[in-house]
């Protein structure tokens, strides 16, 4: 109700994107609670930095019980996030990621977790759990003790890359404007995401404004 009757219907428009294209579901999480919170954390950041709402799905409780990243240790990487990240979330189909990639990621992210609250459950990291051998990810290495430092390093680099710019403008063209956005309007749009180190404000005023 709140959403419908808002005087900011595009900050509206923008938190229900993200709460789409990162996606979760409440009847595989069972908590209702932490699906509100993370669609508030959307709604804060929803026309901010594409990082910071990385950073927001990455350590939400609801994701990481959705794709089991807190079950992934060192001795089990579990690839499920390691995919949904690349394929859906950052770089896209045919984004340059490989198979290997995605392994490598899985072992990037083993130690995010979570753990207990009053509240419930929250993020949390456990460098016990953490895979501190060498990895490596679209051409770079990683291999800290601290799977904070790992973790943080690998959004950096999804959330810069060119086929990230790619895939988030295709997807913002194909909410606003087309099913099937012109080449030229992607080409732009990207540029626009790179240009602004992914201000989605940027981004969709540039969207907003163009010809298309």
């Amino acid at each position: 109700t709140s959403a419908i009757f808002s005087k900011r219907q595009l900050l509206e428009k923008m938190a229900w994107f993200w709460d789409n294209h990162f996606n979760t579901d409440q009847f595989k999480t069972g908590s209702p609670a932490s699906e509100l919170e993370e669609n508030r954390r959307f709604r804060t950041h929803a026309l901010g930095k594409f990082r910071d709402l990385l950073q927001v799905s990455a350590t939400s409780p609801s994701m990481m019980i959705y794709l089991d990243n807190r079950t992934s240790i060192r001795e089990e990487p579990n690839e499920n996030y390691a995919r949904e990240l690349m394929e859906l979330h950052t770089l896209g189909v045919g984004g340059g990621y490989s198979e290997k990639d995605v392994s490598e990621v899985a072992r990037v992210l083993t130690g995010w977790s979570l753990g207990a609250s009053p509240q419930g459950p929250e993020f949390r990291i456990f460098d016990e759990n953490h895979d501190t051998g060498e990895k490596t990810v679209l051409g770079q290495t990683f291999g800290s003790e601290s799977a904070l430092a790992d973790g943080n390093q690998l959004l950096e680099i999804l959330a810069s890359h060119p086929a990230t710019a790619t895939h988030i403008c295709s997807k913002l063209l194909q909410y606003f404007v087309a099913d099937v956005p012109e080449s030229g309007s992607v080409n732009g749009c990207a540029a626009v995401f790179q240009s602004s180190d992914g201000d989605i404000a940027e981004v969709v005023a540039w969207i907003l404004d163009s010809p298309a």
